[in-house]
């Protein structure tokens, strides 16, 4: 994934790429390297938006109207606002793209049968970290088509996650990949509850990834 607002953040705050990596645990190349385009893990955006006391999806996406207890970055000042702010439909692609080979790859091997009890468990792992970055993206992607949508009609800002989805999730074009990425993550980990010898039912990654598919299905209605 790719973190475009890593460097706007990081100099509100005053910090330079050394201070943010040793925060963040994170190597000063690495840094350097996201910041001047190059993608990154889930893990590593994790640790740098905790570092600088943001979220994931403030590190991916062009906010809407700052709030008065959090920095401003650069791109936000007046030259920058308005209908001029380059969309962020490039980056929304790319994540799209990746949510689908993560797709293609697992649900071949859940076809095939190709899974034994360590992969599934090191599936499980990848969830973990994965999922709150897909849910970043999809809500980035959600604020973008609302603020888009302002500047064109002047109709209030949407914020709240039910709101969004109800209006945009249909134009959202991550949406069809992060429902097929949630049900691709429910087969297999129905499958890794049974390798284990466990109901799917009382399995808590699995009761989690159906609460999150609910949640979706509720605000699209």
């Amino acid at each position: 994934m790719y973190l475009p607002r890593l460097r706007e953040w990081r100099e509100a705050q005053g910090e330079t790429q050394g201070t943010l990596g040793k925060s963040a645990g994170v190597a000063l190349h690495t840094v350097h390297r996201i910041e001047t385009g190059a993608p990154t893990t889930p893990p590593t955006a994790r640790k740098l938006a905790e570092a600088l006391g943001v979220s994931v999806a403030d590190l991916v996406e062009e906010p809407p109207i700052p709030l008065e207890n959090r920095p401003v970055p650069l791109a936000e000042a007046p030259e920058e606002a308005g209908p001029a702010r380059k969309p962020l439909a490039h980056l929304y692609d790319g994540a799209r793209k990746g949510i689908e080979t993560f797709c293609d790859h697992w649900e071949h091997l859940l076809e095939v049968g190709d899974l034994n009890r360590q992969s599934l468990e090191e599936l499980r792992i990848g969830i973990d970290s994965f999922n709150p970055v897909v849910d970043a993206l999809a809500a980035a992607e959600l604020r973008e088509l609302s603020r888009r949508h302002h500047e064109v009609t002047g109709e209030p800002l949407e914020y709240g996650p039910l709101a969004l989805h109800r209006k945009f999730g249909k134009e959202a074009s991550l949406a069809p990949a992060v429902d097929r990425y949630i049900g691709v993550c429910l087969k297999a980990m129905r499958a890794r509850a049974r390798e284990a010898g466990a109901d799917p039912k009382q399995d808590a990654v699995v009761v989690t990834l159906e609460e999150f598919q609910k949640a979706r299905h509720s605000r699209a209605s």
